[in-house]
C-alpha cells in the first residue's frame, strides 16, 4: 500500500513564488498526496493566487502566531500523511525529486528519512553568493527542503521551537538526529533554494542570533542526554 506524504509549506506574503512552488510539486504526488499551505498573516494576495491554482489535494490553513516554526507546526497538525516533506514558498522541487527520494528509502528498511544534494539559484539584484558554494552538495543540515520524513521520526522529535525568530529548521534537523534519524541517499537534486533580495537570512545580525540559539539548545539538550 502507498504510503500518504504530507507537504508542509509555509508562507507570509508569497505571491510572487507560491505558484511555482506548488506547481514544481503537484505533477510529482500521487492523488491521495496533500500540500497543506499555512498562510502566516499575508497581506498580498498570497491566499488569493494558491486558491486559483484549483488542486484538490492544496489546502490552505491559517496560522496567526507569526514565524515559520508556529506555521510548520500548525501545518504538521492537520498533516494526515505517514511520509513528510517541506518546501519554502520560494524554493522548488526539481523534477524526479520526490521518486528519487521514495525510492531511496524503500530501498533502506532502516531509513526513516532520506535526502538528495542541494541545488542553489542566486535572483538577480541579490548581492548573496556565499550559498553558491554548496551547490549541487550533499548539504542535509543547511534547511528541511532536502529532506523526505517518516512522520514517525518528526513525532519524535517533537513539535519545532517556536520561540526562535529564525534558525527552527537548523534546531529541529538537529534534534531529529539526536531522535535517531537513518537517512537514505538519493544521488540527485532534491531542492532548488532560491536567494533572493527578500530573503531574512540576508540579516546577517538575526542569522548570527538565530545560529547561536541553535548551539545553546543542542548544547542543553546533549548535557540533558548526558545526565
Amino acid at each position: 500500500m502507498t504510503e500518504r506524504q504530507s507537504v508542509i509549506l509555509p508562507v507570509r506574503n508569497g505571491a510572487t513564488h507560491i505558484a511555482e512552488a506548488i506547481g514544481s510539486a503537484l505533477p510529482q504526488l500521487s492523488p491521495d498526496d496533500e500540500v497543506i499551505v499555512i498562510d502566516n498573516g499575508s497581506t498580498d494576495q498570497t491566499v488569493a493566487v494558491v486558491q486559483a491554482i484549483g488542486d484538490v489535494r492544496v489546502k490552505v490553513i491559517s496560522e496567526k502566531r507569526p514565524g515559520p516554526a508556529a506555521a510548520r507546526n500548525a501545518g504538521l497538525r492537520v498533516a494526515t500523511g505517514q511520509l513528510v516533506s517541506f518546501v519554502d514558498h520560494d524554493d522548488y522541487w526539481p523534477a524526479g525529486r520526490n521518486a528519487g527520494l521514495l525510492a531511496a528509502l524503500a530501498a533502506d528498511p532502516q531509513a526513516n528519512a532520506a535526502h538528495g544534494k542541494l541545488r542553489v539559484v542566486v535572483d538577480p539584484g541579490c548581492d548573496d553568493r556565499g550559498f553558491l558554494k554548496l551547490d549541487g552538495s550533499f548539504a542535509p543540515a543547511v534547511g528541511l527542503h532536502v529532506h523526505l520524513f517518516r512522520r514517525s521520526l518528526v513525532d519524535l522529535a517533537g513539535p519545532m521551537d517556536e520561540t526562535m525568530h529564525l534558525g527552527s529548521d537548523t534546531d529541529f534537523l538537529a534534534r531529529v538526529r539526536q531522535a535517531g534519524m537513518l537517512s537514505a541517499i538519493y544521488d540527485g537534486d532534491a531542492a532548488v533554494y532560491r536567494r533572493h533580495a527578500a530573503n531574512i537570512t540576508l540579516d546577517a545580525r538575526a542569522n548570527r542570533l538565530g545560529q547561536l540559539g541553535v548551539l545553546a539548545r543542542n548544547l542543553k539538550r546533549r548535557r540533558a542526554s548526558d545526565g
